[in-house]
This record gives structure tokens, C-alpha cells and sequence, in this order.
């Protein structure tokens, strides 16, 4: 069977994270929630952007005019 060098390196690397907080997955998405705070990059939530899965359906959108100033955004 042939092993992935990649694969392998992200599953120790994900393993070391996980061991750092005693694989608590509350702890390590606090962590990464601070981690955010800290630095300074734009940070943007999909949560209401139903437009997202009508495109994907090739649906026509019912999005609201919010969803669709955002949908027309650039983000850096």
C-alpha cells in the first residue's frame, strides 16, 4: 500500500495540535477563535448566505438585499 508523505505529515501535524490541548476539541476552538481575534485579517461568516446554496442548485436566489451587498463584495 502506498502512503501518502503529505497525508501523512497533516495527520501527525493534526495529531500534535490535538495532544497540546489533550485532545479537548472546546479548547482547541477556543484557541483557534483567539487565534482569529489576533490577527487582524477581515473575517467573514456564510452563515445567512442562503444565495450560496440556490447558486449551487441553479436556483433562482431569494436573497435579501444584505446577502446580496455581501454577495457583491471583494474580500482581500
Amino acid at each position: 500500500m502506498w502512503i501518502d508523505p503529505i497525508v501523512e505529515e497533516v495527520r501527525k501535524n493534526r495529531e500534535e495540535y490535538a495532544a497540546r490541548f489533550n485532545f479537548d476539541l472546546r479548547a482547541m476552538g477556543k484557541a483557534l477563535q483567539e487565534r482569529e481575534k489576533v490577527s487582524g485579517r477581515k473575517m467573514i461568516s456564510l452563515a445567512h448566505a442562503s444565495w450560496i446554496e440556490h447558486a449551487e442548485n441553479n436556483e433562482e436566489s431569494t436573497c435579501t438585499e444584505d446577502q446580496s451587498d455581501f454577495h457583491n463584495q471583494k474580500v482581500n
